[in-house]
């Protein structure tokens, strides 16, 4: 199998993925809709209604850039997966991308309601280890993507170990 196809229907399979995500968020933002009241929207309905469509919206971006990101995911690697050796590097890489990729998209979210929430007059208790959890995840995340090909040989070279492969 071609290393680019692959990273395309990895990176595909999270865009559904996520989108499968966001209708959670649909189905939230209706009950909000039309909830029985006539009082008015708080103020920060507009990051209310941004965190609930922002995994449709980037599931749909991300299936309509996964060719060009997937471009960026495999640089370095063959173009072909023919090797027992080549195949475990690419999976590797690929994966790592993915799954960096996956963190990313499902924290920034959560760390802009986060956010939002610390700023209103009676923020969460838990609002500050909120926000430096969903941080921590972004940078993780964002550290799966650029250090993807490191971490994928690391795990090579301990997978292959003493064994000469």
């Amino acid at each position: 199998m071609q290393t680019r196809s692959l990273s395309i229907v990895l990176l595909r399979v999270v865009a559904v993925l996520v989108v499968a995500q966001g209708m959670e968020g649909v189905a939230q933002l209706g009950v909000f809709v039309l909830r029985d009241t006539h009082a008015p929207l708080p103020d920060f309905s507009f990051w209310l209604l941004l965190a609930l469509l922002w995994p449709l919206a980037v599931g749909i971006v991300l299936w309509l850039i996964a060719p060009g990101l997937s471009i960026m995911a495999i640089k370095r690697l063959p173009p072909s997966l023919d090797t027992e050796r080549t195949t475990a590097q690419g999976l590797a890489h690929v994966a790592f991308v993915v799954v960096g990729t996956w963190l990313l998209v499902n924290a920034i979210p959560g760390l802009v309601m986060a956010c939002v929430q610390m700023s209103a007059p009676f923020p969460r208790p838990d609002g500050y280890s909120l926000v430096i959890e969903l941080a921590l995840r972004c940078i993780f995340g964002l550290g799966l993507i650029v250090g993807s090909r490191w971490m994928a040989d690391v795990l090579l070279r301990l997978r292959y170990m003493g064994t000469n492969g």
